[in-house]
């Protein structure tokens, strides 16, 4: 295992910190309750227009606002 540092601050990278796939971002709002939500279960479903797929957890404020105000 190397361990390498994040340039100029001494904080080390391990391998579980990094991440190999996109992350998207997904803020949402009803009732004046407001949600921001990391997003890494996201599928393409069209080019044009170009649409994506979330999955969301049922338990979720983000799930519930969407089911409020899609």
């Amino acid at each position: 295992l190397i361990t390498t540092f994040m340039p100029n601050t001494g904080i080390r990278i391990k391998p579980w910190n990094r991440i190999d796939a996109q992350v998207y971002t997904l803020a949402t709002s009803a009732d004046g309750k407001g949600n921001f939500n990391l997003c890494t279960y996201i599928t393409p479903i069209s080019m044009k227009p170009k649409r994506f797929i979330v999955g969301l957890y049922k338990g979720s404020r983000t799930r519930s606002n969407l089911e409020k105000h899609p």
